[in-house]
């Protein structure tokens, strides 16, 4: 048997449920958090490591892998070389405005 907890959110029904945990000291963590926010943990025993895999497996393939909806939209990795380039450009702008200004 293979004990394990995970943090539930109840103030929102919506938020997903968390993956498991069972090594210290991320499991102390979760307590840690509980305690601190004020959050309840659930504990589960799974019968081997396969279950164990396989609802893990479940959560994330449900809740957390990106969505075949948004992979059409491009992520703040494709756009950041763009806006560096453009914060350079602005905060240059504004060292010659303030020289100019100081002379």
């Amino acid at each position: 048997m293979i004990h394990v907890y995970r943090l539930v959110y109840s103030l929102s029904e919506h938020a997903p449920p968390q993956l498991w945990e069972y090594e210290q000291p991320y499991s102390d963590n979760l307590l840690l958090n509980a305690r601190t926010f004020d959050r309840r943990v659930v504990q589960w025993y799974f019968e081997d490591w396969e279950a164990l895999d396989r609802d893990k497996t479940r959560i994330w393939d449900t809740y957390y892998r990106p969505k075949p909806l948004f992979d059409h939209m491009s992520a703040w990795q494709a756009w950041l070389p763009e806006y560096r380039q453009l914060m350079i450009e602005v905060q240059s702008n504004e060292r010659a405005t303030s020289n100019h200004l100081a002379e």
